[in-house]
């Protein structure tokens, strides 16, 4: 094969890969997956192998021993590669043999071909990376869902106790319908009136127990003006373990390195795994609060204002949902809670089922219904089409209801979904 052939072969084997159809990722895709490895180096104007090799690591860094260490760039390629000669390019390595040079790349088959520029951008000629030696890397990792807390804060932290952050007495996180998630990572939205070198800390622990893990988070350097969004580190997933019984449930709790008043907005949890099949694609949250008694028989609304419309065109590849919710109850054992969504006075969508909590409305569960098509939530922008969310109890207890929204799934695409931020401005105050 020549040189003008392999440079402008077909960057993947698939065409839903080319980068001009698609976003450019913002980190390592499918067809990038097989890229860690050692390659052969071989410029054009030499027309032989070099004699040091190219080295691609799992975190995709990029290196020639003794010449150069950079990475393996996707993101803005087409910003960086502008010739037509790179029409082509899905990445980009920098300062390749010299501050300011680099080297517009694509796949072809094993290899990776491309084109070598000066620190000017003017064109030195092609070059061909040829792998000797693939390496095998652990499967990447990609947000599988969110648990969205009942947490709320406003007052001064201590500085050397802790004060309990989330509603009622503690926490029960169902997991199981997390299928493929391995880690976790707490994120949180606040503000304080801390300086300098204090800090936020957030912890979680068994009810009066164990500590399980903390998180650290910078002051805002604010007087309480600014509010930011940060997350914690990624933590294995068993360091989650929030139980049905009282002993293994779980509290959120708050301190400051220097005792200032603080407000938390909004505490959740990302899970992220190795999933098999289809993708996370977003969570919808549903402005929705209920406490009282839900009746046995007939149903109360429970969404704010008279119904919701909901949008979908901003997840194209979603095909599945289900919903999830944040409850307790004052219902020991038995049937428990049960929610729907249907037409504004109209017919009924879907209903899900949640156990109760045994608990006397002490403790919270989290949990998630089933996944359906996305054609079952078909709740327009006109009355007539509009939705409703209702509740009731088969025991017609009292009821808290503290969050509800939707998790989105659908077909794998190059850009997969890594979580989110949530950022709040003002003085926006209460659970709704």
């Amino acid at each position: 094969m020549t040189w003008s052939s392999w440079l402008f072969s077909c960057s993947c084997a698939s065409t839903w890969c080319h980068p001009r159809e698609y976003p450019v990722p913002t980190q390592p895709t499918t067809c990038d997956q097989g890229i860690p490895g050692t390659y052969s180096v071989r410029y054009a104007v030499e027309n032989q192998d070099r004699s040091v090799n190219m080295n691609i690591g799992c975190d995709f860094s990029a290196s020639q021993p003794g010449s150069f260490t950079d990475s393996v760039h996707f993101v803005d390629v087409l910003s960086q590669c502008t010739e037509s000669r790179d029409a082509t390019a899905t990445m980009f390595v920098l300062n390749t043999h010299g501050q300011g040079k680099y080297e517009c790349l694509w796949r072809n088959g094993t290899s990776i071909v491309g084109n070598h520029y000066f620190e000017n951008g003017q064109y030195w000629g092609a070059v061909k990376y040829e792998l000797l030696q693939p390496t095998t890397c652990d499967q990447a990792k990609e947000v599988v869902g969110i648990l969205d807390l009942p947490v709320r804060f406003e007052g001064l932290a201590p500085q050397s106790s802790w004060a309990q952050t989330n509603e009622t007495t503690s926490l029960v996180l169902a997991l199981d319908g997390y299928l493929g998630a391995s880690e976790f990572r707490a994120c949180v939205t606040y503000t304080d009136a801390g300086w300098g070198v204090g800090a936020l800390k957030i912890r979680l622990r068994h009810k009066d127990g164990e500590e399980l893990f903390r998180d650290s988070f910078t002051t805002t350097w604010s007087d309480s003006e600014l509010i930011i969004s940060r997350c914690g580190a990624w933590r294995s997933l068993s360091s989650l373990a929030c139980g049905v019984s009282y002993a293994v449930s779980c509290q959120v709790e708050v301190q400051h390195t220097q005792g200032v008043s603080v407000d938390i907005y909004n505490y959740d949890f990302e899970l992220r795994g190795s999933p098999a099949g289809d993708t996370y694609q977003g969570r919808y949250d549903i402005p929705v609060w209920f406490e009282g008694i839900a009746p046995q028989s007939s149903w109360v609304q429970v969404n704010s204002r008279t119904s919701l419309g909901l949008a979908f065109d901003d997840y194209p590849y979603a095909s599945d949902f289900r919903a999830c919710v944040s409850y307790t109850d004052s219902a020991t054992d038995g049937d428990g809670l049960k929610v729907r969504v249907r037409y504004k006075d109209g017919a009924e969508l879907f209903q899900d089922a949640f156990p109760t909590t045994g608990s006397t409305s002490e403790l919270i569960h989290t949990r998630c219904g089933v996944w359906r098509p996305l054609s079952f939530l078909s709740c327009g922008f006109l009355f007539g089409s509009s939705c409703q969310v209702e509740v009731q109890h088969s025991q017609g207890v009292h009821v808290v209801i503290f969050k509800y929204g939707f998790e989105i799934r659908g077909f794998p695409v190059l850009s997969t979904y890594q979580g989110r931020g949530a950022a709040r401005s003002g003085h926006e105050h209460g659970r709704h």
